[in-house]
């Protein structure tokens, strides 16, 4: 599936200028982190091919491929989970992507499940299929200290007029 790049770019540039501004300027995890004073939000996760690969696999045998998908969820890494996880401290405050298998119920809509009990109650078990540990990229420019190192989202570069 192909989409046009100018489409494909204002839609990051308008997230970038709506969204990532904002959530910079008024979030008050981003501002608690005396470690890293000058950080700014990711805008966008990073997934090998062989994360992908595996993690749809896992699920990709509760159905046929027209009813299976995936839900794309929005989260943000807090002190606690970036210690349970044995993360890095700068990721606190910085949002990411879970990502969960959906399956198209009787009812028309894409229910999340997990392939290992084959429902959507959540209640049965202590782990989910669930795709999260991609690499965070904040800006195209990631300033620790000098230089400016480019930390390769080439397309976001482009977006933003670089």
């Amino acid at each position: 599936m192909r989409i046009e790049t100018t489409f494909a770019a204002e839609l990051i540039e308008n997230y970038a200028q709506n969204h990532w501004t904002t959530i910079n300027d008024a979030c008050p995890s981003l501002q608690q982190n005396p470690a890293y004073p000058n950080v700014q939000d990711s805008r966008s996760v990073w997934f090998s091919l062989a994360d992908l690969q595996n993690f749809i696999s896992e699920f990709q045998q509760s159905g046929n491929q027209n009813t299976l998908g995936v839900r794309i969820y929005f989260g943000e890494y807090s002190a606690d989970l970036v210690a349970k996880c044995k993360g890095n401290a700068q990721y606190t405050g910085l949002h990411t992507l879970v990502m969960v298998p959906t399956i198209l119920g009787q009812d028309g809509f894409n229910h999340d499940f997990d392939p290992a009990t084959g429902s959507s109650d959540f209640t049965q078990s202590n782990t989910i299929c669930a795709l999260n540990h991609g690499t965070l990229a904040p800006p195209p420019f990631l300033v620790l200290g000098s230089p400016e190192v480019n930390v390769g989202d080439d397309f976001m570069l482009f977006c933003d007029g670089e």
